[in-house]
């Protein structure tokens, strides 16, 4: 049996690099985080700061409890906004997304399954938002992310057994979430970027080439 590299203990230390031992250490000598007392914000703020404590925080099954679904909060919140500012990319290059017709498709696979269309209406650009097409990607994209790891979980949970990981099921949910989580928050991020990108778009109308 292999010694812990710290006096509190780490079972997977084997699997990280003396860093990642490291940062483990220093978290769990720190005073531990009372989850009564941690708000969504604060999770946000352990997301950017400080993720070692809060997986040492995460160990906890009460912790793990009260943080789901503020976890789920960050995560769906996140990529609405991603979403909304996809969207506005979307409008300002004229094109929106289509889904080709599935059998059309499997004739021709070859063929994008996604046709980007020149938006054609009386309102212009602003059709999408006003016909719904806007909230409807935005919320297909929201959900549909963390939709896909909810089914992806039972799968994630027999193969950590697999593994050798031994985590319950509501382990793999906890951590499932938490990752969604540090996802939205980074793509949150990076929204100023995709605001630089529909204003330049807008400025030098580059919509047909960054549609196609």
């Amino acid at each position: 049996m292999n010694a812990s590299p710290c006096s509190l203990g780490i079972d997977d230390y084997t699997l990280a690099g003396p860093a990642e031992i490291v940062e483990f250490c220093q978290a769990q000598l720190e005073p531990p985080i009372d989850p009564e007392n941690i708000t969504t914000l604060g999770l946000i703020e352990l997301i950017l700061k400080d993720q070692p404590r809060l997986l040492g925080m995460l160990r906890s099954e009460p912790a793990s409890l009260r943080s789901l679904p503020r976890l789920l909060a960050i995560s769906l919140a996140g990529f609405v906004l991603f979403g909304v500012a996809m969207s506005i990319v979307l409008t300002a290059t004229n094109r929106w997304p289509s889904l080709a017709p599935l059998a059309d498709w499997v004739q021709a696979p070859r063929s994008s399954p996604v046709v980007f269309k020149t938006i054609q209406s009386h309102v212009g650009r602003l059709a999408p938002w006003i016909n719904g097409e806007a909230l409807v990607l935005t919320l297909a994209y929201a959900f549909g992310l963390v939709a896909a790891s909810g089914v992806c979980l039972p799968s994630l949970y027999f193969y950590g057994l697999l593994a050798g990981v031994r985590m319950s099921m509501l382990d793999v949910v906890v951590h499932a979430v938490k990752s969604k989580a540090v996802a939205a928050v980074a793509l949150v991020g990076i929204l100023p970027i995709y605001v630089a990108a529909a204003m330049g778009v807008i400025i030098f109308d580059g919509g047909p080439r960054v549609a196609n």
